[in-house]
């Protein structure tokens, strides 16, 4: 109850008695963890996650939050080792493996980041994220050799699809895999049709009418 009301620190009142009166119960270190994460208290989130883990070692939810944690604090090689036995012990996990395709992502080995997102896909095919994610690398990858505008189109109409055209940054990803494929007027139909969205416009505009200008140019 005081989680749902926002009321952190009285939940996490709670939750310490529970843990001082149970030490072992795997679950309620899971959620002080995610109770930490926000408040801000990472060291000490990540510090549960791993409490969670040496209790029970084939519950995939700690390893994947722990993961995360990683991930922002820059350890990329134990994130992976996360991912991976997230992923072993959950192998239906489309959350995890986009996580983890990501980060490989991010380490710029985009044919693996690649494959996760293909595996998401094939679990969860109604997952925008995961089309999203792919698309982005098929549209704009530094390395030309994973570039591919016709797909990225598909993957990004997918997404906008799934969330009902109505999330202007997958408008945006559409436009940008148009440019990627060499169709500078969809490009543009689908980067205005992300302004209409006042929000968006007031936050990204001014990107955005510079990107417009390239694809007045015919520029991807």
């Amino acid at each position: 109850m005081w989680l749902e009301s926002g009321q952190l620190d009285r939940a996490l009142t709670d939750l310490n008695e529970v843990i001082r009166l149970d030490p072992k119960k795997v679950d309620i270190y899971i959620v002080r963890g995610n109770t930490l994460l926000r408040m801000s208290e990472f060291d000490k989130a990540a510090e549960d996650f791993s409490t969670a883990i040496r209790l029970d070692p084939k519950n995939a939810t700690p390893y994947l939050a722990r993961a995360k944690i990683l991930v922002a604090k820059g350890q990329w090689e134990d994130a992976v080792a996360d991912f991976d036995e997230a992923i072993r012990l959950v192998t239906d996990s489309a959350d995890a493996l986009c996580s983890r395709g990501r980060l490989h992502e991010a380490r710029k080995a985009y044919g693996k980041a690649l494959a996760d997102y293909a595996a998401a896909i094939r679990i969860a095919p109604k997952s925008a994220d995961a089309y999203t994610s792919r698309a982005t690398i098929l549209a704009t990858c530094p390395d030309a050799r994973y570039r591919d505008g016709a797909r990225a189109v598909a993957d990004a109409t997918r997404a906008c699809e799934l969330t009902e055209w109505k999330v202007p940054a997958n408008l945006t990803l559409l436009a940008t895999a148009n440019a990627a494929a060499g169709d500078f007027a969809e490009a543009t139909k689908w980067l205005t049709k992300a302004l209409d969205d006042p929000v968006y416009a007031v936050i990204h505009g001014d990107d955005a009418k510079e990107t417009l200008k390239r694809y007045a140019e015919k520029k991807p």
